[in-house]
Parts: C-alpha cells; sequence; structure tokens
C-alpha cells in the first residue's frame, strides 16, 4: 500500500509527539468504525493483532457501550491504554499506549493534547 503524503505526514507527527513524551510506547490513529488501523508510531513491535483489537475496543467502547463518551481508559501493571475519540472525524479515534507510572491525570491531559496538535 502506498503512503499518501497527508498519511506519511501524520506518520511523522506521531513519531515526533511520541519521541517527546518519555513513557509513552505508541499512537495508533484508527477507524474504528471501518476497522482500520490508518497510522502507527511505535517504540517496539506489536504484531497486528494488538492493533486489530484497538480497533475493536474502541467500536465497542464508543459506539456499542458509550455512544457519548470521548474518552476511556483500560489500565493493567503495564500499560495503560488510552482511547481518545476524535470530534472532528466521526467514527476516529486515537489510542495512546503508556507507561503505568505516568499519572492518570496527566495521561488524560496527554491523550487530549495529543488529538487537538495532530488536529484529527
Amino acid at each position: 500500500m502506498t503512503l499518501t503524503a497527508r498519511d506519511e505526514t501524520l506518520t511523522k507527527d506521531l513519531d515526533r509527539l511520541r519521541r517527546t513524551h518519555a513513557g509513552m510506547d505508541a499512537l495508533v490513529y484508527l477507524d474504528f468504525k471501518a476497522g482500520t488501523v490508518l497510522c502507527v508510531s511505535a517504540a517496539a513491535d506489536h504484531p497486528q493483532e494488538v492493533f486489530d483489537e484497538l480497533c475493536s475496543l474502541c467500536a465497542e467502547t464508543f459506539t456499542d457501550l458509550q455512544p457519548q463518551t470521548t474518552q476511556a481508559m483500560v489500565v493493567t501493571l503495564t500499560e495503560v491504554l488510552v482511547l481518545q475519540r476524535s470530534s472532528r472525524t466521526p467514527g476516529t479515534s486515537l489510542c495512546l499506549i503508556l507507561d503505568p507510572e505516568i499519572p492518570l491525570d496527566e495521561v488524560r491531559k496527554l491523550a487530549q493534547q495529543a488529538l487537538s496538535q495532530l488536529e484529527l
């Protein structure tokens, strides 16, 4: 699949944002209505199944369970997953995978700021 200029710019922006925040393992921009990963920036390789599951989780969270929800978090011992729904592009979400040592209030703000900075 050939990347468009917008895809390349978005990939660079995701990479830049991830590198400027210590403890941010990955940023994933996806279309949860279509079940498609649109762009990924990750510090380490993740199996495609991880991103496919993110699409499913976002679809379940933002359409089935709580259609008015704009942000959701899943916290485990090894990571914090933040799902931030885009208000500019319906059906899309920015997902952040973060170190669990980052305070949750900071994580919430970071997800909102990231979506705003990327203009998604």
